[in-house]
């Protein structure tokens, strides 16, 4: 096979069709559950394995159509089942590189939100370019730790996928582009220049004029259709309101371009303060459009887009009538070890205080073996495999970083989905015989994408600066953009520096390891984030907004940043609802005969205050409630 194609081969040690599966090159079959071949059907629900499959095609300018068919079939897929993928082979040139990695990030997206056969990624293997083999083999992990543990904070619908819920995805939705987007709100108008920003439309139960208009608010992460179909809450309220429903993306992310590339003089462009114009600007697009003329809006948004939510009340009150910011960290701030506290609360909550010591304990002593000298390292190597040899200090944040990171994605996902690991299972795992130690190996060779952790900050072709120095547009990618926010704007550098969390012994993952020196090397920000700067513009915590409602559970990490029960707000109709025993953004999934009494509460109470903003409530007539007397308490037993 010539350098320049590529070759993908699934298989698996047992067949599951009594007839031999029939292929050729060029081709993409899927084999689904009633025995018969068919064709791609990315929108079927229906496909529930993948096998003998066979891609070979020379990369040129046509560009791998029937692998990037295969890709976009498992990014938007409903229910798919991949029981087994035991050897990949791939010869590729630079070409190929992108295309190959895309699926391989598709694949490894299925295996992380179904309940799949252990049979991991089992190798990959090519006649030539070694230096990128070795990237791809362990790029998974890469992927994932850019993907949600450490960095991303966005809500994803598609985190549901894995639930097997009973009912289809339905796709009523309609894709477009904002001709107009607005590079820079804030040159003067002769100066500006405009792009085309994505979103999305569902009118199914739209009433037309007169009824409210329901905004989902895209954030650090392509933003697709899902987003306002049956998966979400927002599309159960549209339903009871005969809303219009829209989602907006955030720019430069999915397909948001608003320049040719990421490089750094253009993400001067990125910030909150552009989004939030955007949200104004496509306010008046849509009003337009649709001829609306007093048509109430309502925001939703989940993690940073609740803090866009909350922020676009803010700054253009007249707009909406109202907006839930759900799981919203609005408190910017550098140094954010409250994240990991909050972890280690959570295994307390799920498994007591035996848990939380015996993960305290495997930590300390795989800290240990980190400051062991040679013999240390030597086990280090042995037990959690380290995809690259650590050199220094930044290394070892990076790999110390990944194991913490297998922690981080439980608890910020925790119970939300089916078939995915929980808080209770960790702390079933931890409450096994055997040393420390080595129950927390085998817990990461559980957890872990491909076979290897990452360990390398800059040096090698998927290193951290190297991952986040990628400045052209894909359609896919995330972490520059958001990392360059952080290191801009909010900071949530998650550390382990409190003695309150269970992984305070991991001495690397600081501030300046995991946040100011990032900033440095990938984007040559030598200063702090302007975390004064947001708190000073937005409120923080104290943030004076009328009309927001403020979901966020108590398992969530981010909740340190959000707004609580017990956070003074400065308002007559800006309320919380703080959710005992929930995740991150759990109350923005379609609701469920399985969620929790207190989920349900939670949806209860939001719905209730969604309809408060759509009649016009006057929130300063509201009665506080009042402690009971101690005769009423007499009264009552």
């Amino acid at each position: 096979m010539a350098l320049g194609e590529v070759q993908w081969r699934v298989s698996t040690e047992k067949p599951i069709f009594s007839s031999p599966c029939v292929y050729r090159p060029g081709s993409v079959v899927f084999g689904s559950h009633d025995g018969m071949l068919r064709k791609v059907c990315c929108r079927s629900g229906e496909i529930v394995w993948a096998a003998n499959l066979q891609v070979d095609k020379r990369a040129s300018s046509q560009s791998l159509d029937s692998f990037e068919e295969f890709g976009d079939c498992l990014k938007v897929r409903d229910e798919l089942f991949v029981l087994g993928i035991v050897q990949i082979q791939l010869e590729i040139n630079e070409l190929a590189f992108e295309a190959v990695l895309d699926l391989l990030s598709a694949v490894a997206d299925v295996r992380d939100s179904q309940e799949v056969e252990q049979s991991a990624i089992g190798s990959i293997l090519a006649a030539a370019e070694q230096d990128m083999v070795q990237d791809a083999a362990h790029n998974l992990q890469r992927l994932r730790d850019f993907r949600g543990n450490n960095y991303f904070v966005q809500f994803s619908v598609n985190q549901s996928e894995g639930e097997g819920e009973g009912e289809a995805v339905q796709f009523p939705t309609e894709e477009n582009y904002v001709p107009d987007a607005i590079l820079d709100h804030f040159t003067p108008v002769s100066k500006r220049t405009t792009w085309k920003q994505r979103y999305f439309v569902n009118e199914e139960f739209w009433g037309g004029h007169g009824f409210p208009v329901f905004l989902y608010i895209g954030g650090e992460g392509p933003l697709g259709p899902k987003a306002i179909t049956n998966r979400t809450f927002i599309y159960y309220m549209a339903e009871q309101h005969r809303a219009l429903l829209l989602a907006l993306e955030h720019r430069f992310y999915g397909k948001s371009y608003p320049t040719v590339d990421m490089s750094t003089p253009n993400l001067m462009y990125l910030s909150s303060e552009q989004a939030l114009a955007d949200l104004a600007h496509f306010h008046s697009f849509v009003t337009d459009k649709y001829g609306l003329t007093d048509e109430k809006w309502v925001a939703y948004g989940g993690s940073y887009p609740g803090n866009l939510a909350a922020w676009v009340k803010l700054k253009f009150p007249a707009l909406f009538a109202g907006t839930v910011a759900s799981s919203a960290p609005v408190r910017a701030k550098t140094d954010f070890f409250e994240y990991m506290e909050v972890v280690g609360d959570g295994l307390r909550y799920f498994g007591g205080g035996e848990c939380y010591h015996e993960v305290e304990l495997a930590i300390t002593q795989f800290a240990e073996l980190m400051d062991g000298g040679d013999e240390g390292r030597k086990k280090v190597n042995d037990l959690f495999k380290p995809c690259y040899p650590m050199t220094d200090e930044f290394d070892d944040s990076v790999f110390e970083t990944s194991v913490m990171g297998a922690f981080q994605d439980i608890a910020q996902y925790n119970a939300i989905h089916e078939g995915v690991m929980t808080l209770s299972d960790v702390c079933e795992h931890f409450a096994k015989p055997g040393d420390a130690v080595g129950k927390l190996a085998s817990f990461l060779e559980k957890t872990r994408v491909g076979d290897c952790l990452d360990s390398k900050f800059q040096g090698a072709p998927n290193g951290t600066v190297e991952v986040l120095s990628r400045d052209q547009f894909d359609g896919e990618s995330s972490a520059r953009q958001w990392v360059y926010q952080t290191c801009n704007e909010f900071g949530y550098f998650q550390t382990t520096t409190s003695v309150r969390s269970p992984f305070h012994a991991l001495r690397a993952v600081t501030e300046a390891n995991v946040g100011t020196e990032i900033c440095k090397r990938v984007y040559d920000i030598d200063v702090a984030p302007d975390v004064a700067g947001a708190n000073l513009d937005y409120g923080s915590l104290g943030i004076e907004v009328e009309g927001v409602t403020f979901p966020s559970g108590t398992i969530d990490p981010w909740h340190a940043l959000a707004v609580q029960n017990s956070t003074d707000l400065h308002s007559y109709s800006s309320k919380a609802v703080f959710i005992e025993g929930t995740a991150h953004c759990a109350d923005m999934y379609y609701p469920s005969e399985r969620d929790s009494p207190q989920l349900q509460w939670a949806h209860k109470k939001i719905a209730a205050r969604v309809e408060q903003y759509l009649q016009d409530r006057d929130y300063r007539h509201d009665v506080a409630a009042t402690p009971l007397t101690p005769e009423e308490v007499e009264a009552v037993e």
